[in-house]
Order: C-alpha cells, then structure tokens, then sequence
C-alpha cells in the first residue's frame, strides 16, 4: 500500500495503517460541452483501429482500442487535474531531540573522577546504541549547531557528525535552545536534557515545560554533577594595553575569584614562563610587569596554580603586539638655560624616545639636534602643520609668546597648529613653568589656554611667579596614576615621592579646570584679611584630555632639583618624564591614512560581544566621513563574514562595530580601507559566569520537568533506556495528492504506449 500511495505523490517517511476515507476531486474542472466534446473525440480516436479497412486481427483490435481508451482516460485526468483527497492512519518512527550541554561548566570534574561533559557523552553513546533505526534522533550541543535528522551521534560541532570532543568555553543557553530546538521544530516527541541544569541567565523554564506540555513533547532531565558546589577558585585577567612599543613595559593586573588565597599565578609568554608573584592572600589581587624583548605578536598565559574541580577559570589567555616604533619628541626652548640642558640629557637616554630639539639661541638664529623629522628646522617652529603632525609629542618650555608672533604672523597660526596637533592629531603636548610662560608670558588670552589644564583666567595672587621652596604634594585622589608611579610597589612610591626635595618657585596659573585630573600641587601663604595670612593650595602638575590628545601642564621649572638624586637608583625626574612621554604618545599604529582596529576589552569571553572600532583620518588628520571600510571577521574554526560599519554624525571618522564571540579561541579582524588595511586578533575564552555556581539546579530542573509532565532521572540514563518506549506513534494525517502530477501517471502513461506500439509492431504496422 505505501508504495501504491508513494506512486500517487505520497511522501516518504511515513507507514500507512489504513485509509480512514478519501475522495477524488477535480483541481481545474471543464465545463460539460468542453469535456463531452474532449471525450467524444478521445473516444473516435481510439475507434479508428475497429475500421474494417486496417488488416488487424479481431483481438489486436480489441486490444489496442483499451489502450487508446485508458490514454484518454490519462489525458482527462491530466486535464481536470484530478487530485486524492484521502484521511490516512501513519505510524511514524518516533522523533527525539537530545541537547548535550557542552558549556564551560560541564568541564567540571566531579563525576567518578570524570568531567561531566565526559559523563554526558558516554551516555549519549548508549542512547544512540539502544535506539537504533527505531528513533529519528537529532543531537544538539547547547553552544553547537544541530546535526541532521536520522544521524548517529547527533552533529555537534564537529565536521564528522558527532558532538565536540571536550566542552567549549560558552555559556548555558537552555532556554534559549530549548524553545529553538523543541518549540520551533515541526514535531518533537521527546526531548531529552543532558546537563548540569543551570540556565546562564537563571532563566525560570516553567513556561517552556507547559508549552512542551501542550505540544504533547515529553521531557527527560538526566543532571551531572553535585548540588553542592566543589571548590574552585580562577582568575581574571585585564592587561594595561594590548600594543606596546619595543621596550616598553607589558601590565597586566587581575584577582582570583571564589576564595582569595596567597596562591601563586604565573605569566608565560608564547609558552615560557617569565614571572611569577603570589596574590595577595587578604584581596587575591596580583600584577605582573614584563618587557618584551622581541616585536611581534605574542601570546600571553596567566595561570593559577594547582588543580580545582573546574580548570577552565585557572587560566587566561590574551594577545599582545609589539612593534618597532619609537616616540618622536619635539622640545621646544626658548632660552638654552642649565634646566633646558636637563631636560634634554633626561630625554635623550631613553631608549624609547626620537628626540629632536629646537632651542632659540640669544641674538638670533635656532640650535637644532637631533634628527629632525620636518622642513625647514633652522627657521624655529614649525609652521606646516603636515610636518607638526609627524611628531608624537611635544615638550614646549619657557617659550615667549612673541616667538610664535615672528615673522608678523599676528593670528599666531603656528601656535594654533599646536593646539590642533593635540586635539586632530591626537598627539601629547607638555608645557612647563618658566620666566615667559603662562600668565607670565601673556598666554592667558591665547590658543594655548584653551587646552591647558589650568585657568589662567583665575588667581589667588596678582603676582605671575611664586618665588620660595616647597614640597610637591601628591593629591590623594591621584596616588596610583600612571604619571606618578616612580616605583612598582604603592607604599614604596608613596615614600619615595614624600622623600623629594624642595622645588623653588612656581608659575601663578590659577587653578585646575573641571575637566582636568590634578595630580601634584604646593601649599601657598598668602596675605588673608587684616595682618593675618592663610594657606591656599595651588597647582604644580596637572593633566587633561583635549579632543584626540592630552595635555600635561607643570607650574615649576626647577624639576632638574629632583634629578639630583645620587641616593635613588633611578632618578625621579628621569622617571617621570618617561611616564609623561609613554602617557601622552598616541598610540604607536596611529597614522594618518590609515585604518587602526582597537579592542575595547583584551579578554572576551563566549557568549559576549566584543566592541570593536576603527578611526580614519585623512593626511591632514581630519575625520574620513562615509568611508567604504570593510572588516572582515574569522572565526576560530576558519569561518569568515563580513562587516560594512559606518559612523556616526555625532562621531565622525569613528567606526564603532560589534564582533558576536561565539566559539572560544583566535579571532582575526582585518580592517580595509583603500589599499591600507590593520589587522587585529584576540583570543576569546571560556564564560567566567558559567564558574559563578558550579553545583546542579535539581530544583530547578524538576520545575521544568513537572511543567512538561515529564521526568528528572533519580537513576542513571542506562537505567531508564532499557523501559523506554521506542514504538513508533500512529496518527491521523491528513492528505492531498495531486494523482496527475504524480509517478503513477507517468508510469502508466508509458507503459500504455509502450505496449499499443508492441502489439502494432507485432502485425507489422507503423
């Protein structure tokens, strides 16, 4: 019978019982003189062979006038379209949906000393034996895609057809998968759940269980793991910046989770240990600081030591690139004073650091050393700004406003070059105290004082200079600043600052802007009401960020004072202009014209996206509005798509993109523009909230269960296989076969020619 009803357009994979009832129906019906004339002429047709002038025998014309009547039959049926409207009974093989849970939590090893991923695979391998051919099986990783229906071991994400090897790093999705997988399918007769049972997002799955109810889908929870949570502890990991120049220092800080304990951690590098610290037992913070010896792309490992149930949290992995690319420093100087002389022999030891002076010599005429990177440097400042912009920082000293009034340049442009270089370039200006600067230079009313961190425009005296010794004060709230960090432990920089000696004068600059970070000030006695005096504290050292760049703004000039130092091994002065340079340098792959992919966290995790941008600007560091960017994304498993941003009115040239992390491993962004393109990687690794509460959701599950009328196994899955009902399900369905579009029809239609041409051949006609 099925295969009758096969041949009349039936789909495969289903048995018929029995036709429960059926009728014939006609899909394009002729009106009757159209059919009795399309009949009657058939009919003619097929009377022709009964002509006694054709020699046939009586049978042959019996025979092939059948044929020719059953050929009109065919066309009619053709014709009318005649479609089998039919109620059948079916036995269906049962349909079952398994989800393995392949999250970072089922790495966990507390099943009989195997991890519950292992567990959970075994007994997917004893289902997929005892149910055979019997069960159309569909296999599911929670983090996977789906395999074809009818396989094995269900697809998972490997290319063979089975599920993953070991568990992946993402989260677990049960909900979500769950309405996907069982809700969204044609048919589920039953779902099974291989899981440690808890929702990544702590999701109530009661609503599913009653939606599972209705669809008459039985639910099968078989949980691994302990409802009591075993130790674990694991770290996290953030390092200071993911591209660094040769030379410089790697940072990386971070805090073991769960339990803080003195336990040591380790910094390997492309596979090498390189350092070791123990975190500290009270907080569980550790840091480490390390330089790289070679450019390139590296790998760093930090890991935690000794075993736990869960070593998926122990380790974290991130890529760093060095590069090549030093700190091109302009210093500026208007007078060659013994101060000016110190700054530069401080600069030009640092390995780090291109430099190029410019000093004004008394009498006329400019002192260049150095290398210098633009035009025309005998003739002072610079005035293109092309040739400005090819610089990375700027240290501008005691220079007279007057300098950048030569020439009878009256609207100062060279001066406004400078301040563009901050805010479009994205460079790093400093500016220091001195006899002719600030407001004892006039620059109160310049473009300068628009990016200064002071207001100049406010005062606590009249006078533009300080004159005494003072202590620099470091301000609380800016201990642990980058720029204020002579020495790697706290305590010890706390001490080494409040061993520095006494500045002498400073520079009247009135006081911090609101936007800018204060870092070192001076206590200032000044004459109060009457004959009394008060204390007023004053700025000496201050920061802020100004369009693209930054600025740092010093009110001493005397602090060669605390190069002086033959007590200290490193000399402070030495390391804070090494700070000051490192802080205001842009980044080293920030060139005009060019893409530059940046990351806005170096350790994602599966399961989040990651924030990506790309900043384009043209020649003259303008925004590259409306840009044909294109990026291109490689997944891990050498998957690849791509990613057309745009940006934004508010946000011109800034191209902001978001990069799903759905497997764990290497990433690869390559960002084009033109015939420049970047490259960016990093490594995405397992979900730290899947390790938040490693012990089982029993209650949870049995909500679910209850919900769906279905069951939380107390037992093991090999227990409950050996009852469980494989039978395949009857139902009624209901059909519509259109019998002349179907085999049969054609079958026929060429048997019936076939043999009226054997029986014409056979009496020797055409």
């Amino acid at each position: 019978m099925n295969t009758l009803l096969w041949l009349c357009g039936l789909d495969g994979g289903a048995a018929v019982a029995r036709i429960v009832e059926s009728s014939w129906r006609a899909a394009a019906p002729l009106a009757r003189p159209w059919l009795f004339t399309l009949a009657g002429l058939g009919l003619v047709l097929a009377a022709i062979n009964l002509l006694p002038q054709l020699a046939l025998r009586t049978s042959v014309r019996f025979w092939t006038f059948l044929l020719r009547l059953a050929l009109v039959g065919l066309l009619l049926v053709v014709v009318l379209r005649i479609e089998w409207h039919a109620t059948l009974a079916v036995r269906e093989p049962a349909r079952w949906t398994v989800l393995i849970d392949d999250s970072a939590s089922m790495a966990t090893r507390d099943v009989d000393g195997k991890s519950r991923y292992e567990a959970a695979k075994a007994d997917l391998a004893k289902l997929v034996n005892r149910v055979g051919d019997d069960v159309v099986l569909t296999v599911r990783p929670l983090n996977g895609a789906a395999a074809d229906e009818g396989t094995a071991a269900g697809g998972g994400t490997a290319s063979d057809g089975r599920p993953p090897d070991e568990p992946g790093g993402g989260p677990t999705p049960l909900g979500d998968v769950i309405a996907e997988q069982a809700l969204q399918q044609r048919r589920c007769d039953r779902l099974i759940l291989l899981t440690d049972g808890r929702d990544s997002t702590d999701r109530d799955l009661t609503s599913l269980g009653e939606e599972l109810q209705l669809r008459d889908t039985r639910v099968t929870v078989a949980l691994y793991g302990s409802p009591v949570a075993p130790v674990d502890r694991g770290i996290s990991v953030q390092p200071e910046r993911t591209v660094l120049r040769l030379g410089e220092e790697l940072v990386v800080r971070g805090a073991i989770t769960g339990k803080p304990a003195a336990v040591a951690v380790t910094l390997e590098e492309n596979g090498t240990a390189v350092a070791t610290v123990d975190a500290a037992a009270d907080s569980g913070r550790f840091e480490f600081r390390h330089r790289p010896v070679r450019k390139g792309g590296h790998l760093y490992r930090v890991a935690l030591a000794g075993n736990d149930a869960a070593a998926a949290n122990d380790t974290v992995q991130f890529t760093v690139q060095v590069v090549d690319d030093k700190i091109n420093v302009l210093l500026v100087e208007g007078f060659p004073r013994f101060e000016f002389k110190l700054f530069k022999a401080v600069l030009e030891v640092d390995p780090l650091v291109n430099l190029v002076s410019v000093c004004q010599v008394p009498g006329g005429g400019v002192h260049v050393q150095g290398e210098p990177l633009h035009r025309n440097a005998e003739q002072g400042l610079i005035a293109s700004r092309a040739d400005l912009f090819k610089y990375d920082v700027v240290v501008l000293r005691d220079v007279p406003r007057n300098l950048f009034r030569a020439g009878g340049d009256t609207t100062e442009s060279r001066l406004r070059a400078l301040v563009e270089f901050v805010t479009k370039r994205g460079g790093g200006l400093m500016v220091c105290g001195g006899q002719d600067v600030y407001r004892a230079g006039g620059y109160e009313t310049s473009a300068l004082a628009e990016v200064l961190p002071f207001d100049l425009g406010t005062h606590d005296s009249s006078e533009p200079q300080f004159e005494g010794r003072f202590f620099a004060e470091v301000v609380p709230t800016a201990v642990g600043h980058p720029l204020l960090r002579l020495l790697p432990d706290a305590e010890d920089n706390r001490q080494r600052w409040n061993a520095l000696p006494k500045l002498d004068g400073s520079n009247n600059v009135g006081r911090f802007k609101p936007l800018a970070t204060p870092l070192l000030t001076r206590t200032l006695t000044v004459p109060g009401p009457g004959d009394t005096t008060e204390d007023r504290t004053v700025p000496l050292l201050g920061v802020m960020s100004v369009g693209e760049g930054k600025v740092v703004g010093t009110s001493a000039d005397t602090l060669w004072r605390w190069q002086l130092q033959p007590d200290f091994d490193d000399p402070p002065l030495t390391m804070l202009l090494a700070n000051i340079v490192r802080y205001l340098a842009p980044p080293p792959e920030r060139k005009a014209e060019r893409p530059l992919v940046s990351l806005n966290d170096a350790t994602p995790q599966v399961g989040q996206e990651v924030l990506l941008s790309t900043d384009l600007r043209d020649a003259n560091f303008e925004p590259v509005r409306n840009a044909e960017l294109v990026v291109t994304v490689t997944r891990p498993d050498g998957t690849s798509w791509r990613i057309f941003p745009r940006d934004l009115p508010e946000e011109p040239g800034h191209y902001a993109y978001r990069v799903p992390v759905e497997q764990g491993g290497t990433y690869k962004v390559v960002a084009k523009h033109g015939k420049y393109e970047a490259t960016r990687e990093f490594l995405a690794g397992a979900s730290a909230g899947e390790f938040a509460t490693l012990s089982t959701d029993v209650e949870g599950m049995q909500r679910f269960a209850r919900a769906a009328r279905g069951e939380v196994l107390a037992s093991s899955l090999a227990d409950w296989l050996r009852s469980a009902d494989t039978t395949p399900a009857e139902r009624t369905v209901h059909r519509e076969l259109e019998v002349w579009n179907s085999p049969a029809v054609l079958l026929l239609f060429m048997a019936l020619v076939s043999l009226d041409c054997f029986l014409r051949k056979r009496q020797g006609l055409a």
